[in-house]
């Protein structure tokens, strides 16, 4: 029963690692977009959620939820569609969270996105990833 523990606590500490890899580089292009193009911050947002997503899928495929003689349950073109799935809702999730944040609270869209985006990977897009997305076979 501790081991489960502990596999779960190094699992879950594993996900927030490589969704952190992923949100640096989705805040980034963000900002980016945002400051520097003068984009509507929908797209920017858009435009860092997809390639932050791209380097978490990498980083949980191979890292976070690769398990050495266990199967996944889906191949990698059934990971990529359940993944890009599960982007789009973890975007549209972050997008009227920061949106909310912004208009109807007064909060700066920056800081605004960290909160939303604290709260949609831990209770969304984690579950979905473990349990759906990098399932693995049963035995």
């Amino acid at each position: 029963m501790l081991q489960r523990l502990r596999r779960l606590v190094l699992n879950f500490t594993q996900a927030q690692i490589s969704a952190g890899a992923g949100s640096v580089v989705d805040y980034g292009l963000m900002i980016l977009g945002v400051e520097v193009f003068g984009w509507e911050l929908f797209w920017a947002l858009a435009c860092g959620g997809v390639v932050g997503a791209v380097v978490n899928f990498s980083l949980n495929r191979y890292w976070t939820f690769r398990d050495k003689g266990v199967a996944y349950d889906s191949g990698l073109g059934g990971q990529i569609l359940k993944f890009a799935t599960t982007v789009v809702g973890s975007i549209l999730l972050k997008y009227l969270g920061t949106y909310a944040l912004e208009h109807y609270a007064g909060i700066d869209y920056k800081i605004g996105k960290l909160i939303s985006d604290l709260f949609v990977s831990v209770l969304f897009n984690y579950t979905l990833q473990r349990f759906w997305v990098f399932r693995k076979q049963k035995p």
